[in-house]
């Protein structure tokens, strides 16, 4: 069965994904740039995967076309937060992986982000 959800509940969720959305803006509060929703993409798919990727697997994670998905992945290597690799059997490869700086802020986000949440969703003790 479905459940029906009040507009108190509804207006509660909206507060939280704008606490939501200011975890991340704080975090990567240094370079307005990477407040852009493909970064958010790039970076969240790149941690989730947690391992190197190639390039071109990377540019996958954000909508647009490849030149654009390129310049991303370029911008965020520039800015540190991921870098390149080469290719462990294929020199004529690059691949790209989530460097600390990087993990370490997503890692900041993601606890704030829980600790929001646990707030609408309480454990049970």
């Amino acid at each position: 069965m479905k459940r029906s959800y009040s507009q108190q509940d509804r207006n509660r969720y909206l507060e939280k994904m704008k606490s939501l959305g200011r975890v991340w803006l704080d975090q990567f509060s240094d370079d307005p740039s990477l407040y852009s929703a493909q970064y958010w993409d790039l970076f969240t798919e790149m941690y989730r995967l947690d391992r190197p990727i190639r390039k071109e697997e990377a540019k996958k994670f954000i909508n647009g076309a490849a030149k654009t998905s390129g310049n991303y992945i370029d911008n965020a290597i520039k800015l540190g937060f991921l870098a390149e690799e080469p290719h462990p059997t294929d020199k004529r490869v690059k691949l790209v992986v989530v460097t600390k700086k990087l993990k370490r802020r997503l890692n900041a986000a993601f606890n704030a982000g829980l600790h929001e949440l646990e707030s609408l969703f309480p454990r049970a003790h």
